[in-house]
């Protein structure tokens, strides 16, 4: 074991003297290290204080023991090899969680507010209003029993006005070659009157009738043709 020599000199004397030492043992340290590396493992070393010079000398170092190798050699191992003490760990300051901003709201539009649909007003049902235009007499002499050549004929192409109760005009209807015409018309009253026909003395008078729903009237005219 090396033990270092407390020196009375000088500051100066004390600190050459404790440099030269720790050289000598770096070196011996270091063979040391190399010779070990090709004997084999080698015991722990147990480190001794060396006591400071005087109270303004500098601190002392830590001369680590001798090691004995499996050859029997002692070396000093080198301060380097020393193990150092771990930083002590530093805690991590705790985050500071952020605000959660709460999902904003949304309402929905309100639905459109549908314009109820008209229903269609249903028309009323139509009525029919036929008839036969004819001209008579067509003999001078009426005969008992009733000669058939002498029956009146049918009027073609008479032309039969149909006016409402305000008296405008609603429909017209025109016979056909066997004297017949028809017209259709909504329920009400109506006024029928044939116009003179060409060839005919006078026309028939004009006749009111009142149409139904659903219903056909039945309207005939004559005209006189003045044969007497």
């Amino acid at each position: 074991m090396i033990v270092p020599v407390r020196s009375h000199s000088s500051h100066r004397s004390a600190r050459h003297a404790a440099a030269l030492l720790l050289v000598v043992v770096a070196t011996v340290a270091l063979a040391a290290c190399v010779a070990g590396n090709s004997t084999g493992p080698v015991s722990s070393p147990t480190p001794v204080l060396a006591p400071p010079a005087d109270a303004t000398a500098m601190p002392s170092a830590v001369v680590p023991a001798p090691l004995v190798t499996a050859g029997g050699t002692s070396a000093v191992p080198s301060a380097t090899n020393l193990p150092s003490t771990p930083p002590a760990a530093t805690a991590s300051p705790p985050s500071t969680p952020r605000p959660t901003a709460a999902p904003a709201t949304t309402h929905a539009p309100p639905p459109p507010t549908l314009a109820p649909t008209p229903r269609p007003t249903a028309a009323p049902v139509a009525g029919r209003i036929v008839g036969h235009v004819t001209a008579g007499p067509t003999c001078p002499v009426v005969h008992v029993p009733p000669d058939p050549s002498c029956a009146d004929k049918p009027v073609a192409g008479a032309t039969i006005v149909v006016t409402n109760a305000s008296g405008a005009v609603v429909a017209t209807a025109t016979t056909d070659v066997d004297g017949a015409y028809a017209v259709t018309l909504p329920p009400g009253t109506y006024v029928l009157t044939p116009r003179p026909r060409e060839g005919i003395m006078r026309a028939a008078p004009p006749v009111t009738v009142t149409v139904r729903a659903g219903a056909t009237e039945t309207v005939d005219f004559a005209y006189d043709t003045g044969i007497r």
